[in-house]
């Protein structure tokens, strides 16, 4: 009978002391799980400095450096044009002429009227130191050979008119009249552009406008053409424009090749400064709050919300001018996770931004 009762007891014995040892087993195995066991992990960036340029980009369009109208300045048939449509010509050559010969007719009248009062003029000079002739007689023939030399004047500018001259050097455009055309006073004829080099017009905001001046070098492309261009700005407009609170600017670029033409569309880069030992982080790095901008900082292992001050923003990148300093450790992903004091595992980012 009593060994009946002593077995159950030693079986119950037997296994609290099994639960215990396996209670106390777990929980040494809790302690010594992985000191990173809850903590957030987040790739991290160290801070450094490094230059920064200060660009902006707009949206411009080509010029030419100097285009005109060619028109003829009197009416006639038109007798002969003196260019290729598309080609390049240079200053001061014949384009085009009107059919001028009853003022050349005039002109040489007039010329046979000048020798013959030439003649005259001296003959009644001589007549005149003899005292031959009075002082009034002279007058008269003086005054009749001015008059016909300021005749002739009148005619040959009538003959300037027939010729149409290429002002600048160039490139002449599409005709819009055939040999043998009557044509009417200020007739079109053509167009011409300079263009090398050629004119860069853009706008850009009004805040900026401090920044530009006549030398300030920029950048552009144009559709269809794989080179990035350099010019210089040569003039901004003395005014805002009030409707769009832009000034306009203009500058030159070299175009020995015609490779830019009038009319174009270009995307243009303007570098405003350099800002040596600039602060920049991955803009996804700032947290942006209601009314402050935030990084984490983390700082032995654990995150540190810090309020931050920015300036510049770049494609990917924002300047941070005050909140962290170089050297600061800086939490890139995980954001909405982290709270100051969060324990932080630290891993080296995917694609560094830094």
């Amino acid at each position: 009978m009593i060994k009946r009762v002593l077995m159950p007891v030693a079986s119950a014995l037997l296994g609290w002391s099994a639960m215990t040892s396996c209670e106390s087993g777990g929980a040494e195995s809790q302690k010594s799980g992985p000191a990173g066991a809850g903590a957030i992990t987040a790739e991290v960036i160290v801070v450094k400095p490094e230059m920064l340029e200060r660009k902006i980009n707009v949206t411009g369009t080509i010029l030419a450096n100097e285009e005109v109208v060619l028109r003829s300045e009197t009416a006639g048939r038109l007798q002969k044009l003196n260019f290729r449509e598309g080609s390049v010509v240079h200053r001061g050559t014949l384009l085009a002429k009107i059919n001028d010969r009853d003022l050349q007719a005039s002109l040489r009248a007039l010329q046979l009227q000048d020798s013959l009062l030439t003649r005259e003029e001296q003959r009644k000079k001589r007549l005149l130191e003899i005292k031959a002739i009075s002082a009034e007689e002279y007058d008269q023939v003086q005054t009749m050979l001015q008059t016909n030399r300021a005749e002739q004047e009148v005619v040959r500018a009538q003959i300037e008119r027939t010729e149409v001259i290429a002002p600048f050097t160039g490139v002449v455009g599409l005709r819009r009249v055939s040999e043998g055309a009557m044509m009417d006073t200020n007739a079109e004829l053509a167009t011409l552009k300079q263009l090398d080099p050629v004119k860069i017009e853009f706008a850009v905001p009004e805040r900026y406008r401090a920044h530009l001046k006549a030398g300030t070098p920029v950048s552009f492309s144009v559709t269809g053409v794989d080179s990035v261009f350099a010019a210089e700005v040569y003039a901004v407009e003395a005014m805002i424009d009030a409707g769009t609170r832009t000034a306009t600017v203009r500058a030159l670029c070299p175009n020995p090749d015609y490779l830019l033409f009038p009319g174009a569309f270009a995307r243009v880069e303007i570098k405003l400064e350099s800002i040596n030992n600039a602060l920049l982080v991955p803009a996804e790095a700032i947290v942006q709050q209601m009314t402050t901008k935030n990084v984490f900082v983390i700082e032995n292992g654990k995150a540190v919300s810090r309020e931050v001050t920015t300036d510049i923003r770049t494609d990917s990148r924002t300047q941070i001018v005050s909140g962290i300093a170089p050297g600061d450790s800086l939490a890139v992903t995980g954001l909405l996770q982290l709270r100051n004091g969060i324990r932080v595992r630290a891993i080296e980012p995917t694609t560094s931004d830094s």
